[in-house]
């Protein structure tokens, strides 16, 4: 499904980027309804991961984000 600007405007606050920042990146979310012994109705987290290609200042930027480019959110902090 397709998301709103106002979900990204969310995705963008909650990562501590403006939308503008969030919109130069090269980014995939993932809904995470696996708890590891259930697939469960609602989502549990989301992940974001930024590609190679991201500005690396805007990265820099990015509250939690890991080694390997994702930073792990709460389905309500990321608009979902």
């Amino acid at each position: 499904m397709a998301r709103t600007k106002e979900q990204d405007q969310k995705l963008a606050n909650s990562l501590g980027i403006s939308y503008e920042e969030l919109q130069q990146t090269e980014w995939e979310l993932f809904v995470v309804v696996d708890d590891g012994n259930n697939i469960v109705e609602i989502p549990l987290e989301v992940i974001v991961r930024f590609g190679e290609k991201s500005p690396k200042h805007i990265l820099a930027k990015i509250k939690g984000l890991n080694e390997d480019n994702e930073v792990s959110l709460s389905p309500a902090a990321a608009g979902e």
